[in-house]
């Protein structure tokens, strides 16, 4: 109910929810990773693929750091993991949610803490502009 809700189903006893876990899991890829600094690593004047016929002298920060394969791969990675875990929450397995992420409690500890203020001001910053052009079209 709480995957139906965040994403906004009209009519939640017609969502399905393997369609719901998936449509969820892309939104979440796509905002925590794809969308970031793993794109700029992929983007690139020249491709990492065709590593041959880059001209001599080519600055390195316009060759893409990553393979479109290994774009893939890692895109598939972060889609079954994000897919498990909201699948879980969907399906109420906490106990299987708990073990799986206890498994990571000493894993970073070291990191830098969530910049969550940051977020929050670029979150706010691109919804006013998304209402300032549904202000425009409304008028």
């Amino acid at each position: 109910m709480t995957l139906e809700y965040i994403n906004k189903c009209e009519i939640p006893e017609e969502c399905d929810p393997e369609e719901n876990v998936f449509d969820l899991s892309r939104k979440i890829v796509h905002f925590i990773f794809r969308n970031g600094i793993i794109e700029d690593m992929n983007a690139g004047k020249y491709g990492y693929d065709e590593y041959s016929k880059i001209p001599g002298n080519t600055p390195l920060e316009v060759i893409s750091q990553l393979s479109n394969k290994d774009m893939m791969a890692l895109n598939k990675y972060m889609m079954d993991r994000v897919g498990y875990i909201l699948h879980l929450i969907q399906n109420a397995e906490y106990t299987k949610l708990h073990y799986i992420l206890d498994q990571e409690k000493y894993n970073g500890s070291d990191w830098d803490r969530p910049d969550i203020e940051k977020i929050e001001k670029d979150t706010e910053d691109l919804m006013l502009i998304e209402f300032s052009r549904h202000k425009d079209i409304n008028n």
